[in-house]
Parts: C-alpha cells; structure tokens; sequence
C-alpha cells in the first residue's frame, strides 16, 4: 500500500539502500525515434507494428504477465504543485478529483503487484537546486529511488548531471500510444536520447494550460461578438481581438495599480507570468532540429524578425493600451476578473476553475489567439508548474520496472484519471454550452512541448516575459542572453551523448 515519507526520515536513513533502474537488455541497437515518433530500438513495443495495427481503445501492449512480487517501489516527488500528482489517503470526502488521482496509483500497484512509496521534497522554482541536490546525494549514497516526479524545470538539471537515464532504450514505454505525445519525445530527444517525460500521466498539464478566459455577462453586456465565433470562423487574431476590446476602458490606471472602485473596467487582464502564453500562442518555438537526433539551435523565429515584431506588440499592448490592465508583479490574481472589471484574463483552467467555484462566475474559454492570419494553428503554452517524470540512471535491471510503471501510469492517465480531470470537470462541470467544451478540447490539442520550455539554462521560457516587465526591446534582450545563457546552455545539451 503507498505512503508517503517524511525528507528527514530518509535523510537519516541514508545508508538504507533503494533498489533502482536501469537499462533493459543491456547493450541492445540505440534507439532511434524517427519523423512519426515510432520507437525502432530492438525490444521496444513500439516497433513491432504499425501504429494503427492495435486496438488502443480496447488495450495496451503493457505485457500482461508482468508482477513484480509486491516489492517496494519509490516515486520521489515535488510537493509545491497546484494540484497534486499523489493523494495518499482515501477518505469520503475526496473530491471526483481527488478520488481519481487517489485510484491512479492504486491502479497502478494493482497491475503490476508493487508496494508504492512517495516521498516529497520542495521544488517549484526556489527549491529546484536543493532538489536536484538531494538526488545527488542519494546517487552518491546509493539510494536513488525508482522513479523521478519534479517540476517542469527540475528535469534539464537533472538531465544534465547525468541522473536520469535514457526513456528511448528498449523499455516497457509504447510510444505508439495515443498516451503520449510524439511531438514531445521528437521535440526533447537529444542525440537519441530522452531524459524526461509527461502527459496522460499527470493532472498537472490539464490544469496548467494557458487560455483566453473570458466574462460572460461583460460580452452580452458590451455587445461583443463572441470568441467562439471568431474561433469558427478563423478570425481569432491578435489583431481582432484588440479590436474587440478596443474602448471598453473605464478610468482605466495606468501605473499597474489596481483600483476596485465600481466604475473600473479593462478589457484585458495580463499577469506577468501569463505573458509566457503569447511567446507560444503567436507561434514562437525557441528550439529548433532539422532532424530528430540533431543538435538543438535556436529557431529562426525566435532569434529573427518574427520574434522582434511580437516583444514590441506585447510591450506596446500591456504598455500603451488604456484597455489593458498589465499586472506587473501578479500582485492581485484574479481579483481584476472575479471582481468584473476586466472581461478577458490570460489565465489556465486552474483559474477557470476557481473562478466559477469560488465566484459563481459564467465564463468562457477560448485559445490564445493567432499571432496574424497566417499563423497554421494555435499553440497552448503550459506553465511551468507541470509535472515532468524521470527514470533516474544506475538502477541496473530494474530499470525495465520503472519504465513499466511510466507506461502503467500514463495507461491509467488516459483511461481514468484525464477523463475526470479534464472531461468531467472542465468539459462538463465548468462548460455550460458545447461551445465551452470545444475549447477546452482545442486548447488541450494545441499543446506545444517546445523543449525551450523546460530548459532552465537556456532562459528562453521567459524571454517575452522578462522583455515586456522591463520593457525592454527584443534586440538588447537578445544581446545580453545570447553569449551569456544561450550558446552555453545549447553546447551542453549538444555534448550529450557524443
């Protein structure tokens, strides 16, 4: 049965030994991840048939004889998440939610006859060193656990200190699979190697996507066509959007103070963090391969025009829009929206969520508009607060475990646990209209993994922000990171298994 362990109790029971995982099949063909995301290393599930050759809605290739004797099996994991990965108790009281993310697990234990433990550590953003600095010591002390669950920008240390091992060797992970993402393992391969993975596996990606949170009541109000329209129609643009709120201010202040008095109104609300969302929304990848297993570089929208052109839109948009309310400092939260006066947020469906629990609001959804006309498609940003899962290096033969519980988990995911967190939450509880719920489902397609995104050294993940809060030009951003972050960051990922 899973628990979960205090820090310190491990701590000091460091000489205590936890067996971990390593390769399976020892020596075996590198694996090689082509344009379609087909795992083709000898062993791997994935390339033993065509993609469409199985069923995947009646079952999985997880090999059914798989049982591993109730041995104990440890998930260390970060605890600072807006929702957790792990419930640890069952009790009445549990929210659909809560009950889902509970069962998850024991699924899991069920299918493959283990004992799991999770044991927390800090690591959002503040405590990612200390973290990472933890599993040091336990790799040094010979007690690296089974398996890694860290924060999204955790994993790139990690990686790059030689902790996790390679996910593309011959292993029980089918990325095949409609639970994973193949334009994330192609995405974040270096050199034929993969060193973290998500998806299905965790609740942390639905609640962490980025969108265009809209009032309701403030659009029949203000006579505004509605967004669901102009996604129709394909006239969801940067450029109609600020049309649509254009003079829908009132006393409208423009030193970033929010003023609750009755007769203030934006038309936009924008956090600071929540600037992320326009880099990926307008189209903006910062990492670029030619080829799956090529080197990383910088794409040529991120360091050309296309990107300039976007850093002084947002500036001039948060800057010199009376219609727009910028939150420099994410110093009020919702508090602009759930208090109407602001008809549009930046937000994700964490926000969503509590906006109409917490507030009674009616609110709408819809993607982060196009950058222009010519832009193919729409891109979802998530923030950084997800989960990303690592098989730590080392664990000899039982590495082929920890990658059977990844794969058991992501199963799981996509059968259980984002069926009620994401379809029976925020497509039926939080969607009162089949519009809302198609939203929800066009904000999840747009998902972009770019790897740029989850490299903390590379900086690229809050260039836009870090341009529109000092108000500061692409071109002068660009020269100070370029020698300073970028090129040092790219070169380490590049030696990486040369």
């Amino acid at each position: 049965m899973k628990h979960f362990q205090p820090v310190l109790a491990l701590l000091c029971a460091i000489v205590l030994l936890v067996g971990v995982l390593s390769a399976c099949g020892g020596g075996g063909k590198k694996p090689v991840v082509t344009e379609s995301g087909e795992n083709t290393a000898a062993g791997s599930s994935a390339g033993t048939a065509e993609p469409d050759a199985f069923d995947y809605e009646s079952g999985d290739r997880l090999d059914k004889s798989l049982d591993y004797g109730n041995d104990p099996f440890k998930i260390i994991t970060w605890n600072t998440q807006l929702i957790s990965d792990w419930i640890p108790e069952y009790s009445d009281n549990l929210s659909a939610v809560d009950e889902a993310i509970y069962k998850h697990l024991v699924n899991v234990e069920d299918r493959l006859n283990l004992d799991i433990s999770i044991q927390e550590i800090p690591g959002r953003y503040a405590q990612m060193e200390s973290f990472i600095e933890t599993l040091d010591s336990y790799k040094m002390a010979g007690l690296m656990p089974d398996l890694v669950c860290q924060y999204s920008l955790s994993a790139s240390i990690g990686m790059l200190r030689g902790l996790y091992d390679d996910l593309l060797q011959p292993n029980h992970i089918d990325y095949d699979a409609p639970w994973w993402n193949k334009s994330l393992v192609e995405g974040n391969t270096v050199h034929e190697s993969l060193y973290y993975i998500t998806g299905d596996m965790t609740p942390t990606i639905t609640y962490n996507m980025y969108l265009m949170m809209f009032n309701k009541e403030l659009i029949e109000r203000y006579h505004l066509e509605s967004p669901y329209t102009m996604v129709d129609e394909g006239n969801w643009t940067l450029g109609r959007f600020m049309e649509l709120i254009k003079d829908t201010a009132l006393n409208p202040n423009s030193s970033g103070t929010y003023n609750s008095a009755d007769n203030v109104m934006y038309g936009l609300d924008v956090r600071k963090l929540s600037v992320d969302a326009f880099q990926t929304g307008f189209g903006i990848s910062a990492v670029a391969k030619q080829n799956t297993n090529d080197n990383w570089t910088l794409s040529k929208d991120y360091t050309g025009t296309r990107m300039t052109d976007i850093v002084d839109t947002v500036r001039a948009m948060v800057f010199n829009n009376p219609d727009v309310f910028y939150d420099k400092d994410g110093t009020y939260d919702l508090v602009p929206f759930t208090d109407n006066h602001a008809i549009f947020l930046t937000a994700t469906p964490y926000d969503v969520e509590r906006a109409i629990r917490d507030h009674g609001m009616e609110v709408g959804v819809a993607p982060i508009p196009k950058y222009d006309a010519q832009q193919e498609g729409y891109g979802t940003r998530l923030g950084v607060t997800v989960s990303l899962f690592s098989v730590p290096a080392g664990l000899g033969d039982d590495y082929a475990r920890s990658t059977a519980v990844v794969e058991a988990l992501a199963i799981d995911g996509y059968r259980n646990l984002t069926p009620v967190v994401f379809e029976k939450t925020f497509c039926t509880r939080y969607a009162n209209r089949p519009e809302d719920t198609e939203m929800f489902l066009l904000v999840r397609d747009s998902i972009v993994y770019d790897p740029g995104n989850f490299y903390n050294a590379l900086s690229s993940f809050s260039a836009l922000r870090n341009c529109v809060y000092n108000d500061s030009s692409w071109q002068t951003y660009l020269d100070s990171k370029l020698m300073a972050r970028h090129v040092p960051a790219l070169a380490d990922i590049n030696k990486m298994g040369t």
